[in-house]
């Protein structure tokens, strides 16, 4: 079982990947770019959760804009990704000098959405970036 600062870290992880936005894009561009968190590691899990509502208006312009935040639905499932992911890593049995990380993107619980962010994650896994397009525990 993790003691309190591992949740609390785990918890504010979670809790900044899905607020933190770029500062360098405009107010316009920040509400429209979906930004993945991201645990590096030797091997990465590419996990998408519905960590937003639908959209309540389908499209706006040329992107889809997620709802609201689902607090207990989606919000958990991050909790538990970081939480299984630091639990492996932390034992040398399990997987021995490998470390496992995981990239989290958010479907909003709509088809297009998960489309869209699938395809994100093929073109990272094909051409990744080091750029400040992502939430890392290494902002914190």
């Amino acid at each position: 079982m993790l003691d309190g600062s591992v949740f609390c870290w785990i918890l504010f992880v979670c809790i900044y990947a899905v607020q933190c936005e770029p500062s360098f894009l405009s107010q316009s561009e920040q509400e429209q770019e979906r930004i993945p968190a991201l645990l590096k590691g030797d091997f990465i899990i590419g996990a998408l959760f519905s960590v937003h509502h639908q959209p309540k208006q389908k499209r706006a312009g040329n992107t889809l804009k997620c709802g609201e935040v689902r607090e207990m639905y989606g919000i958990q499932r991050i909790e538990v990704t970081f939480q299984t992911i630091d639990r492996i890593n932390s034992d040398p049995t399990i997987l021995p000098n490998v470390t496992l990380g995981v990239e989290i993107r958010d479907s909003c619980w709509y088809a297009p959405v998960a489309l869209q962010q699938s395809i994100e994650f093929i073109r990272d896994a094909i051409s990744p970036s080091q750029s400040a397009d992502t939430c890392s525990a290494d902002q914190l």
